[in-house]
């Protein structure tokens, strides 16, 4: 015969489950933050703002605010 309490046991974990499925995702910069912090890899976030800042001038590059951004170099 099946113990009673391992046949509730999936049923608890499905539970738990749908309860962590039905809380909202946290966003794409926070678990970049989370990563970051709890795997100590502080080492990226100079490599990941230059990624930001190129990637910024380049779509702006392509906008009226060319001119300016020539300025800058």
């Amino acid at each position: 015969m099946l113990d009673t309490q391992s046949r509730s046991e999936p049923t608890k974990q499905a539970a738990e489950f749908q309860r962590l499925a039905a809380q909202p995702q946290p966003g794409l910069l926070r678990e970049l933050f989370h990563f970051l912090r709890y795997n100590k890899k502080w080492w990226l976030i100079p490599i990941v703002l230059a990624l930001l800042v190129l990637g910024f001038l380049i779509v702006v590059s392509g906008t009226g605010l060319a001119p300016y951004i020539y300025v800058i170099f």
